[in-house]
């Protein structure tokens, strides 16, 4: 009962977070729309999938959370060691990288959120950094995931992502192009 509960308030904290980081999260209103993994899993991006899932499994906090984490593990179907090993310290240090990132989005969020004043220019370019940083953290994950893993493991890692991952993901977008 509980794993079915942590995925997906893993899941929306998650997005949120990723939102947070999005240089256009808060800076003004747009249409929104949701794209819905349960019904086109194709139109979530794969950096924004891989991110939620390394996050999601670096997030145990006690020895119960760590059992339900590799347990979830199991469930991709990944049964080489070596390869879970590989998996679970590639998902902590992406953790330690993007906690980092979060720490400084938050930090420049929270007087905003506060003030409701229009977010100066010289922030939107810092937010936008922190962007690219979150980006390039992701992309280094999934690259060193590409390189360490065995063949079998990582096609393994792609089926589970591409075919259920992403199909309990659901993504608000702004509308932007």
């Amino acid at each position: 009962m509980k794993r079915t509960i942590i995925l997906p308030i893993a899941i929306v904290v998650s997005i949120a977070a990723l939102w947070m980081l999005s240089p256009r999260g808060i800076s003004g209103t747009r249409k929104t729309d949701l794209v819905d993994g349960s019904h086109d899993p194709k139109a979530i991006p794969d950096r924004l999938a891989y991110s939620l899932m390394l996050r999601l499994i670096s997030g145990a906090k006690n020895e119960t959370e760590k059992r339900y984490i590799q347990s979830y593990i199991g469930q991709m179907g990944i049964k080489d060691k070596e390869d879970i090993r590989i998996l679970s310290a590639t998902a902590e240090r992406f953790k330690q990288k993007v906690n980092e990132l979060d720490a400084k989005v938050s930090a420049i969020k929270k007087p905003e959120s506060e003030s409701r004043t229009q977010r100066p220019p010289e922030t939107q370019q810092q937010l936008r950094e922190f962007r690219a940083q979150f980006d390039a953290a992701v992309e280094e994950a999934v690259s060193s995931l590409s390189h360490d893993m065995s063949k079998p493991g990582l096609a393994q890692l792609k089926r589970f992502m591409d075919l259920k991952f992403k199909a309990k993901v659901k993504l608000r977008t702004d509308g932007a192009s």
